[in-house]
């Protein structure tokens, strides 16, 4: 979407959220907003929403096909906005750039926080079960198992997602692409890619990790504290893990901002669904990295 501009494309990558869904539906407002600006792309990965299958799809799989994409874009300057772990993508991207094309800097929302108690904690649970039993659970998810319960999540996050939108930009967002974009994840296919990402997840960021020490241009983060609301309902035994998580978080994210002469902008009482809930602070993030390059 939208118009070429001398200062290059933007190229949105989509992460997870709470149940893991992770793909184009997700820019569906940021899109049309950043539109206005420059011309968009958005990426889904492959084996989520009409990209071919892969047998292991991962954010390692994406970083290396990056290249050849954008490539056959055309994109001769971009600025990265990505959601979530994808962030995990555009450090391995960075790790080995395509020489070709200049990135004026990365906007990551809410990002995969790589410190070992948030690794640890984001490589535990449903990652490390699932990797436990690997070939059982392809096999359950793709007798079928899933999608009912598939159906059900879209539905609970369509229905929140409504009320997250600000007035000033509901005519913006394209709920008929939103909707054949969440369709695609009932199929079984992609819900066994899903659970596949979700097992290579631990390796994306044991690779990803490293790279965090090496980055050559701009990262701003904008930073929620979308932690809170698993804070509230969590036991006892869990509370203490998942207070540190957000309170290294906040610390981390804003150290890479600082350290790579990016912004930081934090965000209140704010949920995950960043791109939804304040689309203007997205648009602006990522303006001010386009409108500082030469």
């Amino acid at each position: 979407m939208g118009k070429q501009t001398d200062k290059g494309d933007v190229v949105i990558l989509s992460g997870a959220n709470k149940f893991f869904h992770s793909d184009s539906a997700w820019a569906s407002l940021v899109q049309p907003l950043l539109a206005e600006h420059a011309r968009v792309h958005v990426i889904d990965r492959l084996g989520n929403a009409w990209s071919s299958d892969v047998e292991e799809p991962s954010f390692k799989q994406l970083a290396e096909d990056l290249p050849e994409l954008l490539s056959l874009l055309g994109t001769k300057e971009v600025t990265f906005l990505s959601f979530a772990n994808s962030n995990l993508a555009t450090l391995m991207y960075l790790h080995n750039p395509n020489p070709d094309i200049k990135v004026n800097g990365v906007v990551w929302a809410d990002p995969d926080i790589l410190l070992p108690h948030s690794i640890s904690q984001y490589q535990s649970g449903s990652v490390a079960g699932l990797r436990k039993y690997k070939t059982e659970y392809i096999e359950h998810v793709r007798g079928g198992n899933w999608t009912e319960k598939s159906r059900e999540r879209i539905a609970i996050e369509r229905e929140e997602i409504v009320k997250l939108i600000p007035s000033n930009h509901q005519e913006k967002m394209d709920w008929v692409y939103y909707g054949q974009v969440t369709e695609q994840r009932l199929q079984v296919e992609n819900q066994v890619t899903r659970i596949k990402e979700m097992m290579n997840y631990h390796d994306d960021l044991n690779i990803a990790e490293p790279l965090q020490h090496n980055i050559s241009v701009p990262i701003s983060v904008i930073d929620t504290d979308f932690e809170r609301l698993d804070i509230e309902t969590a036991d006892e035994e869990n509370k203490a893990g998942l207070i540190k998580w957000q309170q290294e978080g906040t610390q981390w994210s804003k150290d890479i901002a600082n350290k790579t002469q990016g912004k930081y902008y934090q965000l209140k009482n704010a949920s995950h669904q960043v791109f939804f809930e304040h689309p203007d602070t997205v648009i602006e993030a990522v303006l001010e990295l386009i409108e500082r390059s030469e």
